[in-house]
């Protein structure tokens, strides 16, 4: 990952927010959301000195995911006479990380409250200065535009490695979700989605046709409203049925289903290109039920490339990147690591893939195995959450100037964030479990040049 990107575009500092009026008797409103969950998602270094953007979801969660609500500068929280943005500033988000092996101490203004281990050396804990954050809203589409609804476009690689797929064979002890973990987690995710969002689906593997016929019926925004239905196809028969747009795409999820291809081959790229000429359609032309328009965001999903790009394309990844940062629609990536039994240096996470959401203002998420789908407790809520917009914590770190941290290598970052809004105080463990388990790693990654 490059430690210098482009500025983040669209975040909308404390001090350029309007402050609203107050009601007494709003604050005793027990119906109003409160802090109950905090997520760090993804970290980008913004300069070579160490400075960071750290991802943030503030979420007053709900045991049914369609009533959770994201925490906007706006809101209005239990037991409070102010709006989130009059709540928060540097002095509510604070860093901490009590470990034995970690000294106290000053570093400037800096103070060591965190750490930094060396992938594949874990106990390797190099001392880290993290400041107190400055903090910002960053809208979806970089300006605030909340009246429009989200629109997700799903990108899903259905290359052949997804099953094990090899010139003339399948070998399953090669595929990287030989039982189809992706699909249920995705079908669960458009499934809690607000009803008030829009969604899209593309496949790409082999010699990807941006006009292929396949995903046609899906390809254009869909709206998850229940009231609105779409007419297709459910059996060979040809026998039609109206059904919800979250039904039409989960039966396209379904048809990726582990099934036999010779189309090797990984085109991300076009599919990005397609995906960006989707959204900008969208943003353009928006169904006529979208009345106030799409704001769209970029999900890729990707086992990696195995034989390289097939897409036969002049761009590389952060030409792609720089097309979808001047529109402002973020992408967020969803890789998903390979089994042991493939190539080695396609195990790992990848730095192209990681600068291309953090250029684009989204999040990269990585997947150590296909079970961690449903393993994790964190994935779903931070992608379903990061669609409407993050919070931004922009810290200075030691990262950047310390020799300690050599280039060349890929480093993990481990430390608390807590957060205090109102009268309730969340802390969010960025981590590696005790039992190692990597579907519980919630540690930030970090590399440098």
């Amino acid at each position: 990952m490059k430690n210098s990107l482009s500025p983040l575009l669209g975040a909308l500092p404390l001090a350029a927010i309007a402050a609203f009026g107050c009601d007494n008797t709003v604050a005793l409103d027990t119906t109003l959301p409160s802090l109950t969950e905090v997520y760090v998602s993804n970290v980008c270094p913004t300069s070579d000195d160490g400075d960071l953007e750290l991802s943030v979801v503030l979420l007053s969660a709900s045991n049914n995911p369609k009533k959770s609500k994201n925490l906007f500068p706006d809101s209005r929280v239990q037991k409070s006479r102010s709006d989130v943005i009059d709540l928060i500033g540097t002095d509510k988000f604070k860093f901490s990380f009590n470990l034995p092996s970690v000294a106290e101490g000053e570093i400037g203004s800096t103070q060591k409250n965190a750490y930094v281990t060396v992938d594949g050396q874990s106990n390797d804990h190099r001392e880290l200065g993290l400041s107190d954050p400055n903090v910002n809203f960053d809208y979806v589409d970089g300006v605030e535009n909340q009246s429009a609804s989200p629109y997700m476009i799903l990108l899903m690689d259905q290359s052949s490695s997804i099953i094990g797929q090899e010139v003339d064979s399948i070998d399953l002890t090669k595929a990287t979700d030989a039982n189809d973990q992706r699909l249920a987690f995705f079908k669960q995710l458009i499934d809690n989605m607000p009803t008030s969002y829009y969604a899209s689906i593309i496949s790409y593997k082999g010699d990807f046709d941006d006009a292929t016929q396949e995903d046609n019926e899906v390809k254009g925004p869909i709206s998850l409203n229940p009231n609105k239905t779409y007419e297709t196809v459910l059996s060979e028969q040809g026998q039609k049925a109206e059904v919800s747009g979250a039904a039409l795409l989960n039966k396209r999820l379904e048809s990726f289903e582990l099934k036999a291809t010779l189309e090797l081959g990984t085109p991300r790229i076009r599919a990005l290109k397609s995906g960006l000429e989707l959204a900008k359609s969208a943003i353009n032309n928006p169904p006529r039920d979208a009345s106030q328009g799409l704001r769209p965001v970029v999900v890729l999903f990707t086992d990696g490339v195995e034989e390289g790009d097939t897409s036969g394309a002049s761009e590389s990844l952060a030409d792609i990147a720089a097309q979808y940062a001047e529109q402002n629609i973020p992408v967020h990536v969803v890789h998903l690591q390979p089994p042991p039994t493939v190539d080695a240096t396609l195990r790992g996470r990848d730095a192209e893939l990681a600068a291309l959401a953090c250029q684009t203002r989204g999040d990269y998420l990585f997947v150590p195995k296909a079970s961690t789908f449903s393993e994790s407790k964190t994935l779903r809520p931070i992608l379903s959450n990061r669609i409407d917009g993050r919070w931004v914590l922009d810290v200075q770190s030691t990262f950047g100037n310390d020799m300690a941290f050599e280039p060349g290598l890929d480093y993990f970052l481990s430390t608390a964030l807590q957060v205090t809004l109102g009268e309730e105080t969340r802390t969010y463990s960025i981590s590696n479990s005790e039992d190692r388990d990597p579907s519980k790693d919630q540690r930030l990654w970090m590399s440098k040049e």
